[in-house]
């Protein structure tokens, strides 16, 4: 792994199926993405592409949150 994705990457674990991946997106700001253990591997290997395309989104001033839909939630 480039020394550049070590100093802006962190996993740990979230619980026995899923591995959290905090990545820093600027100085002040990091996301945070949860990825079940049994799609790490894939997921990682698009990694590079997802967090170059939020980090374009966020220097554009565009923040983003995913929220759980609920019929309640009265958004759609």
């Amino acid at each position: 792994m480039p020394e550049l994705w070590k100093k802006n990457l962190n996993f740990t674990e979230v619980d026995f199926a899923k591995i959290k991946l905090n990545v820093k997106i600027s100085d002040s700001y990091y996301m945070e993405m949860q990825i079940p253990y049994k799609n790490f591997q894939e997921t990682l290997i698009n990694a590079r592409e997802i967090i170059a395309s939020m980090k374009v989104l966020y220097k554009k001033g565009i923040k983003m949150q995913v929220k759980r839909y609920t019929a309640s939630s009265g958004v759609f």
